[in-house]
């Protein structure tokens, strides 16, 4: 089990952000990467690289990621209560957890992300912002969707 916390503000770029469709002098198009993914992705691996296992995970895992953006000025006052609320707008999910995920590969958290059967992904608003991960590499006996509420999580990580 390997668990941890990356206290940081949550990129908002996507592993569809790196990559933008350009236009050459010449009017012709042609697709290249964008400084704005590149420099997400940097600072991801940079955030990413002391949690690193010193040997790939090996065997099937379960991986539960929650990207914890901070309130906005303007968020209701109940749920800085709370001190949790959904994020409802963009980035999508599936957007950030692709980038997160190939740059978790590049930097051999495990072998392969095909590794990977089971993954819980949220994004709220919280009081402490940062991205918070827990990889279980523990096959269980039964499995069970239950693993989706470590999410619930660790908001008091």
């Amino acid at each position: 089990m390997l668990k941890f916390f990356l206290p940081c503000n949550p990129p908002r770029a996507t592993a569809q952000s790196t990559t933008k469709v350009f236009r050459k002098p010449d009017g012709s198009l042609f697709l290249g990467k964008d400084n704005r993914g590149q420099t997400t992705r940097d600072e991801l691996f940079l955030l990413l690289r002391p949690h690193a296992p010193k040997t790939p995970l090996k065997g099937a895992l379960r991986v539960a990621v929650a990207w914890r953006f901070p309130f906005n000025k303007g968020a209701p006052k109940k749920d800085r209560l709370r001190g949790v609320a959904p994020c409802t707008v963009r980035p999508d999910c599936d957007n950030l957890a692709k980038l997160f995920l190939d740059c978790m590969t590049r930097l051999r958290f495990w072998e392969d992300d095909a590794q990977i059967y089971e993954l819980a992904f949220s994004k709220v608003y919280a009081e402490e912002s940062g991205i918070a991960v827990e990889i279980d590499d523990e096959a269980p006996a039964v499995l069970t969707p239950a693993f989706a509420d470590a999410l619930q999580m660790e908001l008091s990580l």
